[in-house]
């Protein structure tokens, strides 16, 4: 009984204090006596992580829609890189055959196009800042750490009740 009793003070105690396995006293929680007054099967399940939890999770999702509208524009960039660097090798090749034919046919060949001048035909498309998806992700890299720094027991015990919830129903 007396062990019992001590496992259920022990189960009040929160994940981030520290806990000296020394003496019988330290598994008792540094809580308020207000606090230990409720009982002790709704403290070990209490799920009640207020609205900043909320808040963080909506910010991550803001990020990781962010991250995923950024991830969108790099792809889209790249493709149309790909396209006007397909478009400018065509245009070059064409040219060479064209060329080809006509030395065959006994003809002048047509004059080099330069590089500047290709570069003014085929003007790729202006590279995405990577500076923003940066910062997105190092934000969102913070955001996650601490949900799973600060809420990480109070997912697990939600999760543990919603199981519980759930194999008695």
């Amino acid at each position: 009984l007396r062990a019992r009793r001590l496992a259920d003070r022990s189960a009040v105690a929160d994940d981030s204090e520290s806990v000296s396995e020394s003496t019988d006293s330290a598994l008792l929680p540094s809580r308020p006596a207000a606090y230990l007054g409720r009982p002790t099967s709704s403290l070990v399940l209490d799920q009640s992580s207020g609205g900043s939890l909320n808040r963080q999770l909506e910010a991550i999702s803001e990020l990781i829609d962010e991250h995923v509208h950024d991830a969108n524009q790099w792809m889209y960039w790249k493709r149309g890189e790909a396209k006007v660097k397909n478009s400018r090798a065509q245009f070059v090749q064409r040219r060479t055959q064209s060329n080809a034919a006509r030395e065959a046919r006994g003809e002048a060949p047509e004059a080099e196009v330069p590089e500047a001048e290709l570069d003014r035909m085929f003007r790729p498309l202006p590279e995405p800042s990577r500076l923003e998806s940066l910062l997105n992700t190092a934000n969102l890299n913070l955001l996650s750490k601490g949900v799973t720094q600060s809420r990480g027991p109070a997912l697990t015990k939600m999760f543990m009740a919603q199981g519980l919830h759930e194999s008695t129903n």
